[in-house]
């Protein structure tokens, strides 16, 4: 025996929508900014069946080649301080770079906004250890770079001397 015979089913509701087909066999997407889009096609008969959606394509439109990695960065320590340098960039729309920390959990952003008209950048009031840092650069568009070699650099500051005479 099925287990639903003699129940009845219905439908309380009925959405009926329309789309404005395109009826050409192109479509042309206007306005985008400057990106990777992802496009797949359906074909609607008549009676508004639809097909399976046709095998994805790809297009950038615009500027969406990011710069080149910097290069020769390079850390040194200062007291509690990393100093990181780094070669600028020869590309003419480079808005700035990011500079990236590596930590247990991974690679952290460290500077709030992008690092702008110069190429170096202080990490400050560290504690005593060893720090690796890679750096990127972003365009005028915000396409990031690769990131570059890691450079790293060891933080040591002498624990103060023990106290001496001292008297109860």
């Amino acid at each position: 025996n099925y287990p639903y015979s003699g129940k009845y089913v219905g439908i309380s509701e009925v959405n009926i929508q329309k789309d404005n087909l395109i009826t050409q066999a192109s479509y042309q997407d206007g306005g985008l900014r400057d990106g990777t889009y992802h496009y797949k096609a359906t074909a609607v008969d008549s009676y508004g069946a639809e097909s399976l959606p046709s095998e994805e394509i790809s297009l950038a439109v615009g500027d969406v080649i990011p710069p080149s990695a910097p290069v020769d960065l390079a850390a040194a320590s200062t007291g509690s301080d990393v100093v990181l340098s780094w070669a600028v960039n020869s590309e003419s729309d480079i808005a700035g770079y990011n500079v990236y920390r590596k930590t247990a959990e991974g690679w952290g952003k460290i500077n709030g906004s992008l690092v702008t008209g110069l190429s170096t950048y202080i990490d400050t009031n560290l504690l005593n250890g060893i720090y690796t840092y890679r750096v990127t650069a972003v365009d005028a568009v915000n396409n990031e770079s690769q990131p570059s070699q890691e450079s790293a650099a060891t933080v040591y500051l002498a624990p103060p001397a023990v106290p001496v005479n001292l008297q109860i």
